[in-house]
């Protein structure tokens, strides 16, 4: 087995086996795709290609026929989705051999069989690793472990380095190291603190809103500067990624994953960069608001260690008979300069200071705000009493509040930064108090319980109409219920996970919520509220069920030896398994270029077979015909709106409707239909279970067609046995011949049978 890399257009031997062939030795081939030309035809035209004389095939490698002696070859290949990855070299070394139809059947149903395996596994394992992946990242405590819980599974295999890059906000022109991660020792990995320039990134990344995989820096498609591609060099970078971290239209860092050689970029891979570059934006996001808004709190803290203040005094008549204090200096002025001086003078060109002046002196206790020039004091105004109890004045104290007035703006924005990036995640977020009250929550929790976040927050679960089995748990049903999870988060102080979180959404529909639950500590580590992220995998549950299901689709097909058993079995299972209104199932019949109802579900479906009805290939409107022109699936999810659409009158209540080809190789067998009475039933995920269902039929009919010409041939070669048999038991000439007539008749199932002898 050789896999194919279409970008370097190469071939890599993985596997060997046979005569003269190890493992070993077939990871010593890689050889540009030029080099196997019968296996480039297989990958283009994903059919299996037989090569009965090696010798007769134009530019066949010479190099095979030397030294691997090779005679005949039969190339089969390997398909996931849309993409050939790769192919098996059937290799016979002895003597020439020259391959029937039944063998070339044989290795296709191999190839549709080993490519739906592949297939699955990597669809398991991609799962797999996404969901590790989201429990490492939720669970991660600052941005260095955020970041090796991304980029730890992508360097697994392929060692390199990872770094998460700041912009910096007052010059997005530059971005800040925070955190970075390395695997290979061939790797040079920045310091943290090191400050980058976009322009010292190269011209490509200027774009920092997309993402960006450079497999080779020297490939000319790339279009690098020559002294850009040194600079990578340098730093012993070949290939790298560049994912955006993006909180609503704001750029504000990126992370980086750089290899020391070629590196190809998988569909896994680049499936792994999408489905985490929103989560991995908001995450940083979080921590970095979180580490600005604490070091933000103690630079406060700082200031009001040592705050400038005014104390001050002035009579009636708003004469200074006070003025001292730190902030004295600060204005310009000694400590006493300012006795004796008129304070209407003084804030003649302060309206607000003179109001607050002429408030005070009308005996009225109160708390203003006055700026002078670029200060900002938070004044407090007192009245002073003689013996007789008449007013005589003021006293107040003026605290300079200029840095704490610009820390606590600073920290409402970043207040308001962090609710933004809450309410940009369609996850759920949220903190619980010891009395299980709701004391945040993001927009998407408020939503989903068709409430506003000032609905929700001092709530509880059934405050805000949570059933109460979902509280509580219902162990019948399979449901832990909430209230255990936080106990047990506020009673140890541990996280929990909960991979299958039973919720109802204010419409009523039934969800399940992959949800992590953190326990919030006080100054003395004792747990003081319960911090909850639940992202919604109902999709990818009903994906890996559909998966299941087709799975056990596909055992129950393979175990089935009519044809018409499996035409039966698949629309009934459909209905059953997956809820579809309607299927049914055409066949195509070339004698007359159309395709054939040959089973469908009931009433309708039992109609339509009585009548045979059919569809011309060549009818353009056509769903179904259309598919089977294409061999591809045709997908309408609302046929109110598609002008093709045909309807069927047997069929009224149809919304949405998918015809899917089965075929084997190039040749059409026939063409599955499935219709919903739900407009938009058929996702992606729907009509990938429904093509793999499909694969497994169209390879089943194969087989069982095949069986049945193999079971044909066996019963006519019997009737044979037995006429000869007779013959030689009979001598009566027309007795003999009698006989025969009747066999045959009887035997091949005639209209009748006759025998001539010649006169």
């Amino acid at each position: 087995y050789s896999a194919y890399n279409r970008e370097r257009r190469l071939w890599q031997g993985v596997v060997g086996a046979g005569t003269g062939m190890t493992t070993q030795l077939a990871k010593s081939f890689q050889d540009p795709a030029e080099s196997y030309p019968h296996g480039l035809e297989a990958i283009e035209k994903r059919k299996v290609v037989t090569v009965n004389n090696a010798r007769t095939y134009p530019n066949f490698p010479a190099t095979i026929l030397e030294a691997l002696g090779v005679k005949s070859v039969m190339v089969i290949p390997l398909v996931i989705g849309n993409a050939a990855i790769g192919v098996i070299f059937l290799n016979y070394n002895t003597s020439l051999h020259f391959f029937t139809d039944e063998e070339v059947l044989l290795a296709e149903n191999i190839a549709n069989q080993l490519s739906l395996s592949l297939e699955r596994r990597e669809a398991e394992a991609q799962n797999q690793l996404i969901y590790d992946t989201g429990r490492a990242l939720i669970a991660s405590r600052n941005v260095q472990e955020l970041l090796e819980a991304f980029a730890r599974p992508i360097l697994k295999n392929h060692p390199g380095s990872s770094s998460l890059l700041y912009f910096d906000s007052k010059n997005p022109q530059f971005l800040d190291l925070v955190a970075s991660f390395s695997n290979s020792e061939q790797s040079t990995a920045l310091p943290i603190g090191a400050r980058l320039s976009l322009a010292d990134l190269g011209a490509s990344t200027t774009n920092t809103n997309a993402t960006q995989l450079i497999s080779d820096i020297t490939d000319p498609n790339f279009g690098f500067a020559a002294d850009y591609i040194e600079v990578l060099k340098s730093l012993n970078t070949h290939a790298y990624a560049s994912i955006p971290l993006i909180s609503g239209q704001r750029s504000i860092g990126i992370v980086a994953l750089a290899w020391p050689e070629y590196h190809s970029f998988s569909q896994q891979e680049i499936l792994y960069y999408d489905v985490f570059q929103s989560q991995l934006s908001a995450l940083v996001e979080v921590r970095r608001l979180f580490e600005e808004t604490q070091r933000t709190a103690r630079q406060l803290n700082t200031v009001l260690g040592a705050v400038p203040v005014i104390l001050f005094s002035y009579d009636q008549n708003g004469t200074l008979t006070l003025y001292e204090g730190s902030g004295v200096q600060q204005q310009g002025f000694a400590p006493g300069q300012l006795v004796g001086t008129s304070v209407f003078d003084l804030y003649k060109d302060n309206p607000t200071a003179v109001e607050a002046v002429q408030r005070s002196l009308q005996g009225e206790a109160f708390v203003a705000t006055i700026a002078a020039g670029d200060t900002i004091f938070e004044t407090r105004y007192a009245p002073i009493y003689d013996e007789q109890g008449a007013l005589a004045g003021t006293i107040g104290l003026a605290i300079d509040t200029t840095e704490r007035e610009r820390l606590l703006l600073e920290i409402e924005r970043n207040a308001t930064l962090l609710r933004s990036v809450l309410d940009t995640t369609p996850d759920w977020i949220f903190v619980k108090d010891r009395h299980y009250r709701f004391i945040l929550v993001n927009e998407g929790f408020a939503k989903d319980q068709g409430k506003t976040i000032e609905e929700v927050t001092g709530n509880d679960d059934a405050g805000i109409g949570v059933p109460e089995e979902l509280i509580y748990g219902n162990p019948d049903k399979g449901i832990r219920g909430f209230r255990a999870d936080d106990d047990y988060v506020l009673t140890t102080g541990q996280a929990v996970h909960n991979p299958y979180d039973v919720v109802v959404f204010a419409d009523g529909t039934t969800h399940i919520m992959d949800t992590q639950k953190l326990a919030l500590l006080d100054e003395n580590d004792q747990p003081f509220a319960v911090l909850g992220f639940s992202r919604d995998i109902t999709q990818r549950i009903r994906t890996q069920q559909r998966e299941q299901l087709a799975t056990e689709l596909g055992q129950q097909l393979a175990a089935l030896l009519s044809t018409e058993d499996l035409f039966t079995q698949t629309v009934t299972s459909l209905s059953e398994m997956l809820g579809y209104y309607h299927v049914h199932i055409y066949t195509y019949e070339p004698e007359t270029d159309s395709l054939v109802v040959t089973e469908g579900l009931g009433e309708a479906g039992a109609f339509m077979k009585s009548e045979r009805h059919r569809i011309g290939m060549d009818a353009e409107r056509s769903l179904v015909a259309r598919s089977a022109r294409a061999l591809e699936p045709i997908i309408v999810n609302d046929v109110h709106e598609d002008l093709n659409f045909l309807p069927n009158p047997l069929l009224p209540h149809t919304q949405s409707e998918v015809a899917i080809p089965l075929y084997q190789g190039q040749s059409l067998i026939g063409v599955l239909d499935v219709q919903h009475n739900q407009p938009n039933a058929f996702n992606p995920e729907e009509v990938a279970t429904l093509l793999i269902i499909a694969n497994q039929l169209s390879v089943s009919i194969s087989n069982v067609r095949q069986f049945e010409r193999a079971e044909k041939r066996g019963n006519e070669l019997e009737v044979v046995s037995d006429l000869s048999a007779i013959a030689t038991t009979i001598l009566d000439q027309t007795e003999l011949l009698q006989t025969v007539a009747d066999l045959t008749k009887e035997s091949f199932d005639l209209y009748h049978a006759h025998v001539y002898l010649l006169d």
